[in-house]
């Protein structure tokens, strides 16, 4: 195997591999570092608030990577997804640290192995503790029974309250909301998904640059 051949498997939302070392039986991988660390040190243990605009922006990463992870097959029945596996740059953008090691090589050096469909519910439950700063069980989203008429109503209620956000980005929380409970509804595919995260990302960048402007 040429590690050029690894280019194929490379994308701006998936933590980069930057070479590999076969020592024995035994596969290292060399990562790129990753300056701002993981989402679960900004959610969960860090001091400074991560802003709702940032948020978006990573949901907007993560969304795009597992959809080019689907499409390369790259992803393990049983990897569930998680904020210590989204790792920062520097300019916060979203990088899925996980692939599939052993299915990757299988892919460079054997037959192609068919893409599975990716989890869009996981999506949800991630964009769910996003938008709270606080974890989602599995079946979060189901035994509270939301409708979206009634859950819309509370939304300012379930938000993070660390970020104190402004009229016109709890509109934003409720479009995230919104797509929330059609990512866990099982209807919404991971295309549809990350077609509105984008949306919702651009009307909050297009309102920032209105202010500054």
């Amino acid at each position: 195997m040429d590690v050029h051949e690894l280019v194929e498997f490379c994308h701006p939302n998936v933590h980069g591999v930057l070479g590999y070392c076969l020592e024995g039986e035994s596969l290292y991988l060399v990562h790129e570092l990753m300056e701002k660390r993981s989402l679960k040190d900004h959610l969960h243990n860090g001091t400074a608030i991560l802003p709702f605009t940032k948020r978006i922006k990573i949901a907007v990463g993560v969304a795009r990577g597992l959809l080019f992870l689907q499409r390369k097959g790259l992803i393990a029945e049983d990897w569930i997804l998680d904020t210590n596996e989204i790792w920062l740059d520097k300019e916060f953008n979203a990088k899925l640290f996980y692939v599939d090691v052993a299915r990757l090589l299988n892919i460079l050096e054997g037959p192609t192995v068919h893409s599975r469909q990716c989890d869009v519910n996981g999506l949800g439950l991630l964009l769910m503790e996003i938008l709270t700063g606080k974890p989602a069980p599995s079946d979060y989203m189901g035994r509270e029974r939301w409708s979206p008429k009634v859950a819309l109503a509370y939304v300012q209620d379930l938000v993070d309250r660390r970020m104190r956000l402004k009229d016109t980005e709890l509109e934003r929380a409720r479009e995230l909301f919104s797509l929330i409970l059609k990512c866990t509804s099982y209807h919404y595919t991971m295309e549809q998904a990350l077609k509105e995260l984008e949306q919702i990302y651009s009307r909050m960048k297009r309102r920032f640059f209105l202010i500054f402007h």
